[in-house]
């Protein structure tokens, strides 16, 4: 999965602060928080999920980019299948 970092028009030269992703259909972002120098990912459709309303923070980018990832193919696993069976 590829992060694409979201650029501020006018203040280009700032480092990104937000990536957005997309996978199996799947679209999301990674946001860093400035106040806790972390970061955290939410998919955003078909399926909402926020990583921070269960608690988790991540300390690298890299790491919040696995944890969607997964948290991806876990939705498309069972999610996938119980939308087959109806």
């Amino acid at each position: 999965m590829k992060l694409i970092p979201v650029t501020l028009r006018d203040f280009p030269y700032l480092q990104p602060v937000e990536w957005t992703f997309k996978k199996k259909g799947y679209r999301g972002k990674v946001t860093f928080r400035r106040d806790s120098q972390t970061y955290v990912f939410e998919i955003e459709s078909p399926k909402k999920y926020r990583s921070l309303d269960d608690g988790k923070v991540f300390g690298s980018l890299e790491e919040a980019r696995k944890a969607a990832e997964s948290k991806i193919d876990m939705f498309d696993t069972v999610f996938g299948r119980l939308l087959a069976l109806k």
